[in-house]
This record gives structure tokens, sequence and C-alpha cells, in this order.
């Protein structure tokens, strides 16, 4: 038993720095909600590397037949994670693995496109208010909430992991709507006041 503990534990250790390491870039094919777009993003990898910055990505609508008609495509970025409408027309990328433990201009959050085109862009630090809210693990830092986003309508919803709630709108990409979490009030502590034995029962 004595031998096979530091092989335990070197297992284990292994197991958990992978689990924290960012997702292998693949072929990803992601639908919008009614299945009538897809977005498919290719990484590129070149000698063994991963190219963000020479990836790609396309967008087909989808016919009734089953059928992909090409309607844009961008380049230059990859994303593990994607928002598209209906109609294909808008798209919300998130941002890459955020390194570090603490949200930075530098490190983008999430961007808005209209028919391949940047709208609009946001840093983690412009997402999040405090920045001891993220949650830092070994490898990164997570900004976002465990509540999934989504598109309704012409809007983005999102929750951030201190609570901020954020609605978008889709042909901006600009912030029409900012709800801060409700902070939690503390009663004063009042003593009670002792009854006296004349008045207990008194109507």
């Amino acid at each position: 038993m004595k031998v096979l503990l530091p092989s335990l534990v070197l297992l284990i250790l292994t197991a958990w720095a992978r689990a924290d390491s960012p997702i292998p870039p693949y072929t990803r094919a992601t639908t919008s909600g009614g299945g009538t777009a897809v977005f498919v993003m290719v990484p590129k990898l070149e000698n063994g590397y991963f190219r963000p910055d020479q990836s790609s990505g396309t967008m087909y609508l989808v016919g009734d037949d089953g059928s992909l008609t090409k309607q844009w495509s961008v380049s230059g970025w990859f994303s593990h994670d994607v928002f598209l409408t209906n109609d294909g027309a808008y798209l919300v990328r998130f941002g890459p693995w955020n390194l570090g433990a603490h949200p930075r201009k530098e490190d983008l959050a999430l961007s808005f496109y209209k028919a391949g085109k940047l709208l609009r862009s946001y840093s983690t630090a412009e997402m999040v208010s405090d920045p001891k809210a993220v949650r830092v693990t070994t490898g990164h830092y997570e900004w976002r909430s465990d509540e999934a986003p989504y598109i309704d309508r012409n809007e983005f919803w999102l929750t951030t992991i201190e609570g901020r709630f954020f609605v978008f709108d889709l042909e901006s990409g600009a912030i029409t709507t900012i709800r801060e979490p409700a902070k939690e009030k503390t009663e004063p502590n009042h003593k009670a006041e002792p009854i006296s034995p004349s008045r207990a029962g008194s109507p």
C-alpha cells in the first residue's frame, strides 16, 4: 500500500490538472434555437500547433430538406461557445480561456456580429464590477455564472458570476439593461423586552 500511494496521488493530480486545461480545438457545429441556422467553426492546426488567428467559421441556413446554404463566414478567431439567431443574421461569440486570477481589459468576454461583421466587443473587466468575485482555478478564472445565457428574440441575456444580469441588443451589441444583484439587508438586533409578571396574560 505504501508503494502504490505516491502513484495514486500522482494520478489524481494529473487528472486534476487536465480537468483545468483549455478544451482542445476541434471542428464543431452550433445550431440556432429553432434549428434553422448552423454555424460551423473550424480550427487551424499547423505542425501540431493551434492557430486561432487562422481559424474560421461559416454560417449556413438549413432548408426544409436538410440542405445547407452558405450565408457568410468569419476568420481570425476560434470559439467553443457561440449563440446564433434563427435567421442566422446575428451571432454572439464568447472569448477564449481566461488565464490569470482577475479580469483584465485585454481579456475578451464576448463579441457581437451581424452577418460576420463585428459590432461590439466587451472585456471581462467590463463585465465584472468586483474583480475578487471571479472563480479562480489553478489555470484560469471564470466570470460567467452557471446559468446558461440565451437569445430572446432580438436580445441576448447573460448573468455573471457575481449575479449581475445583462441584456444586450443583438442589432447593435449595446447593453440595454444592467440589473445589479440584490444586496442582503441586515436587520438590527433588537433585544426582546422582558414581560413582567404583572403584565403577563393581561389583555
